[in-house]
């Protein structure tokens, strides 16, 4: 058996998960922060390794990150790792719905290692740059093409 049981991994992924879209929705990153140990480790594989609460928060918090045309994600599969404390998960990022029933996302994997009381102490964040940039420009162009009709 882990360190932890598998009910706190869940619920402290729950937390994970409800403090992110709190944060996604007021802009303010402070508490998705505050989710992590002093000393956290973050590997994001497009902008590089990240160490400690602070500079994360720095990170998250620049004025190019506030504005953001992802809305939600959705899970596409979990695995919970007792032994090792590991949460790994893909999700899919989606853009903001245009209205149209249409859908624009892109997968990524995230790995957390938990720490207790609700903290992670490692988090890496692994995706392709340029499906990202595919999914966006695919947003793009429907939105534009949407508001061309909308215009006629």
């Amino acid at each position: 058996m882990g360190k932890w049981p598998r009910s706190e991994l869940e619920s402290a992924f729950d937390h994970y998960q409800k403090t992110v879209a709190s944060c996604r929705q007021s802009g303010d990153w402070r508490a998705w922060s505050e989710m992590f140990t002093d000393d956290i480790e973050f590997v994001e594989h497009v902008h590089g390794a990240i160490k400690g609460k602070k500079a994360m928060f720095d990170w998250i918090s620049r004025p190019s990150r506030k504005k953001s045309d992802l809305d939600n994600w959705a899970v596409a599969w979990l695995v919970i790792d007792e032994d090792r404390g590991w949460v790994i998960v893909k999700w899919w990022n989606r853009f903001r719905d245009l209205g149209d029933g249409s859908i624009f996302q892109f997968g990524n994997i995230t790995h957390l290692v938990y720490a207790g009381n609700n903290q992670w102490s490692y988090k890496e964040d692994a995706y392709s740059e340029a499906v990202v940039k595919e999914a966006a420009s695919a947003w793009a162009a429907r939105r534009d093409e949407l508001a061309g009709k909308a215009a006629n």
